[in-house]
């Protein structure tokens, strides 16, 4: 058999190879659902949560998501012990905050 050779556009294969590196990217992820960034962000992306284009906002969306904060996190950088939740008698959450208090 005969082989001959063709001019094959880069753009012809980078969404075919994308598309595989995505899915075994996606793979490796989901094989680690108890990873906190997993419930963030299940799947697997370009990396941006929303519209927004500055990368500030999207830390602090982050962060947000995923609990750190400095409202809840800030005793570790002073030093104190965890604030709780007077009415509840729990630790401060983000998620407390938002959805149980």
């Amino acid at each position: 058999m005969d082989v001959t050779n063709f001019y094959l556009p880069h753009t012809d294969c980078s969404p075919k190879i994308n598309g595989f590196v995505k899915s075994k990217w996606q793979e490796l992820w989901d094989s680690f659902p108890e990873n906190k960034l997993y419930r963030v962000k299940p799947t697997v992306g370009t990396g941006r949560h929303g519209t927004s284009s500055k990368r500030r906002d999207d830390l602090v969306l982050t962060r947000a998501r995923i609990g750190l904060t400095y409202l809840t996190h800030a005793y570790l950088l002073h030093g104190d012990e965890r604030p709780y939740c007077i009415p509840c008698d729990c630790a401060v959450t983000v998620s407390h905050i938002l959805v149980d208090c």
